[in-house]
């Protein structure tokens, strides 16, 4: 348990670092997204995003006093507005006065994971939506010639068709199913064989030449073997104003104190070609 107590005023950075330490996975699904962090001073609740043609012309021979190739790209922009999401905490002064628990604290840390969790599911509900995947998505173990599990085959197909579209997939998300597949493969490492060479937060292993993470927060079903091959470096962002935002006040008609949770926050998918799911 963290170190937070009845008598402690629940101030936003006594409210963040709670919500860091009850990080009790990472937030995987968010990972797949690069953060932009809005400016304090920002005016409105709308970014724009630059959005370009990608119609840069390729360097060519000049010739002497001849003119060099030129590309005009059309710079356009892509707005993202914030959205507010929150919750709130009631404790009754009954319970913080008789418990034989702090229930300041454990309530604190309840929310947190509570927080955690649905950061990590809108982030999912954007990479699930099919119109937000490759589209080969999904690719199923029928689709490969030379596959007849879902394995390494599989795996270096869907990592093939994201190549062929200049994408370079950096994370492999399995369910729990999926990792209990692949990790008795020959061609898996665990997580404990590679030492310090893993560097994502929640990796457990290398497949296919990719960080592999397990999803066990179920949002993935865990009957049958699927996955998500993940370019986070090009897929899309997330969009924040306000990280973690609270205020506490006081209910005298219920004797209770209330605690608000809130963020300010998007998020937008680039380019939906980064992300390819695969199945059994």
């Amino acid at each position: 348990m963290v170190n937070v107590t009845t008598t402690d005023v629940l101030t936003e950075q006594r409210i963040r670092r709670v919500i860091n330490e009850e990080r009790d996975y990472p937030l995987i699904w968010n990972e797949a997204f690069e953060t932009i962090q809005m400016p304090e001073d920002h005016p409105s609740r709308t970014w724009e995003l630059p959005q370009d043609e990608a119609v840069m012309s390729m360097p060519g021979r000049v010739a002497e006093g001849g003119e060099f190739p030129r590309t005009e790209e059309d710079i356009d922009t892509q707005k993202v507005t914030v959205e507010k999401h929150g919750f709130e905490v009631k404790i009754t002064w009954e319970a913080t006065e008789f418990s034989v628990f702090d229930v300041i604290a454990r309530q604190t840390e309840k929310a947190a994971r509570r927080f955690n969790e649905y950061i990590n599911m809108q982030a999912f509900e954007h990479i699930s939506n099919a119109d937000n995947q490759h589209p080969e998505s999904p690719v199923a173990v029928s689709d490969v010639g030379d596959a007849d599990e879902f394995g390494f085959a599989l795996a270096k197909y869907a990592k093939k068709l994201m190549k062929d579209d200049q994408y370079n997939p950096d994370m492999l998300v399995l369910n729990t199913e999926g990792e209990r597949v692949i990790s008795n493969s020959d061609n898996y490492q665990r997580a404990s064989d590679l030492g310090d060479e893993m560097t994502r937060e929640g990796a457990i292993g290398r497949f296919a030449g990719m960080d592999v993470m397990e999803d066990n927060s179920g949002l993935m079903p865990s009957d049958s073997a699927e996955g998500y091959f993940i370019d986070s470096n090009q897929y899309g962002v997330e969009v924040v104003k306000q990280d973690i935002a609270t205020e506490e006040y006081e209910d005298p008609k219920r004797q209770a104190n209330v605690v608000q949770w809130w963020t300010m926050r998007n998020w937008h998918v680039e380019e939906p070609e980064a992300v390819i799911k695969i199945v059994e």
